[in-house]
């Protein structure tokens, strides 16, 4: 693919320069940890974001029900990026 793209000067995105293997999903679980954790601090307003759907998940917990030793939506983003 990438010796197509070059002789024929196809434009791409400029991420995979940059060592992106895959774009299109920020934080993504099928990415590497270290790979998350990068693009989590490359782009915080998308982990502002990640943060904001977690305290919604958290409220939706019942505590008798609870079945994580998540507290706070920080509790879930080091559970989700390890």
């Amino acid at each position: 693919m990438w010796e197509f793209i070059k002789e024929y000067n196809v434009p791409y995105c400029c991420l995979y320069d940059e060592g992106f293997k895959r774009i299109g999903c920020i934080g993504c679980p099928i990415g590497s940890v270290k790979q998350r954790q990068y693009e989590l601090d490359r782009y915080p307003k998308y982990k502002a974001l990640y943060l904001k759907a977690f305290e919604k998940l958290l409220e939706q917990l019942d505590d008798k029900s609870k079945i994580t030793s998540w507290d706070t939506a920080e509790d879930v983003m080091n559970w989700w990026v390890q």
